[in-house]
């Protein structure tokens, strides 16, 4: 699990996103909408702030997660549902800022 700081922007990587093949997808589309967050335990989901995903490598993309977007201490849960793709989950460890 990567550990983020709290209210700070990061660039993360999330994947490998595969079809039921288990092929890499290096073309999909994915909209900040597309990525859901579950922040510091709240009720549920809410979209990514702003900005999507785009591909690396091998099935693998960059997010870039802005201070809205870990905004709060503690778990932060992802999930992105793709078309094509097998539904991904991702988490992070959002820190206080160091002193």
């Amino acid at each position: 699990m990567t550990d983020l700081r709290t209210s700070t922007a990061a660039t993360v990587m999330i994947g490998p996103f595969v079809d039921i093949n288990g092929a890499p997808l290096t073309a999909l589309t994915i909209a900040a909408a597309d990525i859901r967050l579950q922040k510091h335990n709240a009720a549920g989901f809410v979209n990514k702030n702003s900005g999507g995903a785009t591909h690396v490598e091998g099935g693998f993309y960059s997010i870039a997660l802005d201070a809205t977007d870990t905004n709060g201490i503690g778990r932060m849960m992802g999930h992105v549902n793709a078309t094509g793709a097998i539904p991904l989950a991702f988490s992070f460890m959002i820190l206080p800022q160091a002193q």
